[in-house]
């Protein structure tokens, strides 16, 4: 017979929890409470096998009430009650200390047993993990003096609010006095390398996931200036006096032994590793930014406030910096591998000038500057260029700008066609000079090692990195780029390029377009993305149909049973690739297939085309680009 505690305020709820236990049979006693600390009480008085906790109750509200439970009585399984139809509430719950979830109203007797006996056993099954972690305490034990000699500290980490705590020697290693803060997690990562950050976040997730030793080398990085490595060994255990779940660990300064051991091979491959690192940091956040780019393309198109709508441009102006910084990280690691080419199409100038102008209004009041935009003379609607990489150019003299001038003066930006085919633009600002002259392979090398921590000394000689993009694209593209210096005080950044005005208008209007049935395969794995693109692509017009596919294998299955007009096809899906994919569907039909990917590199894109795609285009996509594309294809 299992005793079964309730704590719930809601007497109709805790009365049909008792109902469908009678109704399926289950041998147990019932106890109630309606408020925790009633709950708490019962628990002491009577030996309780399982608590059904509501998270909303008389005296505590919401997460707060499991993480009192569990403070007080983590020595008993608890299940969690909720009343919202939201299953990351549960999922956190369970992250936390919970063992189940239960979402009132949608469960019936047999989900309830079904949750007490899952429950239970599972409980059971990490209570005896616990012992077999109190035998590693205790061998740890036994080896601390030795582990003192060899350099080695201690931390331990609460599971439920990643607070830390750190022996003296981790203190030490850290670069702090003993006692100097009050560690968490964060603060651990803060450290990482940036190289590492990935692999060690994912260490962290591994072991509280499978309550297994484990261990990971890896470097921080001590007053930006001092680079260590080390080897860090975790496992979980059960602390029988606080009734906690803890992770502990220790960590080992293992720096001598790395910067005394050869290992030419090693270094090979950290030469060859950093073109993909860019390329991973690139994709993990490039996907969930092309979600928010859909989701504000869409707001926009919704009725606002004028008040709600300037909150929309500030929230459009801090996803296009937000890109800035992840398209010049991107950018460096493709002039690494030499990737990195032009791409010219017809675009929108006029378009380019006022996200030039509204970052800039946007920044310059964020940093009390004064901001004026100046055109003088009209500008060609349509030119034939590469649109990003001239956006990306201006939006990093803009910030060189910011940064090199001084409080309260003001920033003007001249635009104007100096010849038919050739367009000027100045940054005017006050405050100390900025070298914007292409940087030669040796400041390369600076730069790269800054990245990569292999040359902490003297960080005064290495170009910034916005100076070093603004620089190598206005090269690549073939334009001009210099400062001239009208006072000591005073500076122009003067950038020109040669384009050709097109006299025909790339084709963005939506309305109209779509005057039959266009059914679409969207292939995205990414749940959001996958939400967002679809609701863009469907409110072009009544005409789109949109199937989803969540996979390789699903997107087959779907183009063999609809008729599809063109493919949406993203590169980085699960059970069979976007390119394998494209390359199977190819052999049976010239469908139109645009390639929509996180990495963008010259040779993904080659690959593409090779199987057969039609386009490729990086997210964050842009609607009105991906519309311009689609049309084009179908037309």
């Amino acid at each position: 017979m299992e005793h079964i505690l309730v704590i719930e305020d809601n007497m109709a709820d805790a009365e049909l929890i008792r109902i469908y236990l009678d109704d399926a049979g289950f041998k147990h006693k019932f106890y109630h409470s309606s408020s925790l600390k009633g709950g708490f009480d019962i628990l002491q008085e009577h030996k309780i096998d399982i608590v059904l906790l509501d998270l909303s109750l008389q005296d505590t509200m919401g997460f707060n009430t499991l993480k009192s439970y569990l403070q007080k009585a983590a020595h008993v399984p608890v299940v969690i009650l909720t009343g919202n139809n939201n299953e990351i509430v549960g999922m956190q719950s369970v992250k936390a200390g919970a063992q189940d979830y239960l979402i009132k109203g949608s469960f019936k007797s047999k989900r309830l047993v079904n949750s007490i006996r899952y429950s239970i056993q599972r409980f059971k099954t990490h209570s005896k993990l616990l012992e077999t972690t109190n035998e590693l305490s205790r061998r740890e034990k036994r080896s601390r003096d030795a582990q003192q000699l060899a350099n080695f500290g201690n931390w331990e980490m609460d599971i439920v609010n990643n607070a830390m705590k750190w022996s003296e020697e981790t203190f030490r290693i850290f670069g702090f006095q003993p006692g100097g803060i009050s560690p968490t997690l964060s603060d651990y990562i803060k450290y990482v390398h940036v190289a590492d950050k990935e692999r060690v976040n994912n260490f962290f997730e591994e072991v509280l996931k499978t309550g297994e030793v484990a261990r990971v080398e890896h470097r921080i990085v001590i007053n930006n200036r001092t680079v260590k490595y080390i080897l860090v060994q975790a496992q979980v255990k059960y602390d029988e006096i606080t009734n906690k779940i803890l992770l502990i660990g220790s960590v080992q300064d293992i720096t001598y032994q790395k910067e005394n051991t050869p290992a030419p091979e090693a270094e090979k491959d950290l030469q060859d590793d950093k073109t993909s690192r860019f390329t991973q940091l690139s994709y993990n956040i490039r996907t969930p930014l092309s979600s928010i780019v859909n989701l504000l393309y869409l707001l926009e198109k919704s009725n606002f406030s004028n008040q709600q709508r300037e909150l929309i441009e500030g929230l459009k102006t801090s996803v296009d910096d937000l890109s800035v910084v992840l398209n010049n990280l991107l950018n460096y690691s493709l002039f690494i591998s030499e990737e990195l080419r032009v791409q010219e199409e017809i675009f929108n100038l006029d378009e380019l000038m006022k996200n030039v102008d509204r970052s800039g209004q946007f920044k310059s009041d964020q940093a009390d500057l004064k901001f004026h935009f100046e055109r003088v003379n009209d500008l060609p609607t349509y030119v034939n260029g590469d649109e990003s990489k001239i956006q990306q150019v201006l939006l990093n003299l803009l910030e060189l700008a910011i940064m090199h001038t001084v409080g309260g003066k003001m920033i003007t930006v001249r635009v104007e066609m100096l010849e038919p085919e050739l367009l000027g633009v100045e940054v005017k600002y006050s405050g100390s000079p900025v070298d914007v002259s292409v940087p030669d392979s040796e400041q390369d090398d600076n730069l790269m090692k800054m990245f990569f921590g292999e040359d902490q000394n003297d960080k005064s000689t290495l170009p910034h990195l916005s100076t070093f993009i603004a620089s190598k694209l206005s090269h690549l593209m073939g334009a001009t780029l210099e400062r001239k210096s009208l006072t000591d005080q005073q500076h122009l950044l003067v950038f020109k390029l040669k384009m050709k005005v097109s006299k025909t208008r790339k084709h963005l209007n939506q309305r109209g377009i779509m005057d039959r049935l266009v059914t679409i395969l969207l292939v995205e794995d990414h749940f959001l993305n996958q939400i967002a693109t679809k609701r863009v692509l469907t409110s072009w017009s009544e005409l789109v149909k949109v199937v989803t596919a969540d996979n390789g294998e699903e997107a087959l299955e779907q183009f063999e049973k609809e008729k599809i007009d063109l493919i949406l096809m993203d590169l980085k899906i699960p059970k069979i690739s976007g390119i394998e994919a494209a390359r199977m569907i190819r052999q049976k039909s010239d469908v139109p297939i645009i390639a929509l990917t996180a990495s963008s590199s010259k040779q993904e894109e080659e690959r593409c085309f090779t199987v057969g795609m039609n386009a490729y285009i990086h997210k964050p996509i842009r609607p009105e680009e991906l519309y311009a594309k689609i049309t084009q294809l179908i037309s």
